[in-house]
């Protein structure tokens, strides 16, 4: 499917503080910077956001230039994939890559021949955490109603937190 990239709402982890940090390791829970996309109708579901994850969880240890990637599929249950994502080494060979390609004649990754689909984050409930003027809270709502409420919190605080819990993955 074919989305736009301005179209995925995106929080990076610049407001998570040493307290978010301690507090989350208190209860058991680790912050990471996640993507996640699922198909929803003729539609995509995709956001970029920090993710409270289980200390335990697979996620929770992908450290430094380390990446992961789970798929979720009926008919398979959950696969995760994992390897360097970042580095001298994983850069040069992607370029390497990329170059080959090309010189094979290889169209743009952003291929014309997808059909445009849009983001649709109503259907995508979920467990968020807040924190707006010092005050921290959790709410069950859909993503399009957590990325609203961040975007209206960071009106009166520009250092909102909006992290989703990953329990539904668990």
């Amino acid at each position: 499917m074919n989305i736009k990239e301005e179209d995925i709402p995106c929080v990076g982890i610049s407001s998570i503080t040493a307290a978010d940090i301690a507090r989350a390791k208190k209860e058991g829970l680790t912050y990471k910077l996640i993507a996640r996309a699922e198909k929803s109708g003729n539609a995509v579901a995709a956001f970029v956001c920090p993710t409270l994850f289980p200390s335990s969880a697979p996620e929770a240890h992908t450290d430094g230039t380390g990446n992961l990637a789970t798929l979720y599929a009926a008919r398979f249950g959950r696969q995760s994939f994992s390897g360097a994502g970042a580095g001298g080494y994983p850069t040069g060979s992607s370029v390497l890559r990329d170059c080959l390609d090309i010189a094979d004649g290889c169209r743009s990754f952003y291929a014309d021949s997808f059909v445009p689909r849009s983001v649709n984050l109503s259907g995508m409930q979920g467990k968020w955490l807040f924190r707006c003027m010092g005050e921290t809270f959790v709410r069950e709502c859909s993503a399009r109603e957590a990325f609203n409420a961040y975007d209206s919190y960071r009106k009166n605080d520009p250092h909102a937190l909006l992290a989703r819990y990953a329990v539904d993955e668990e």
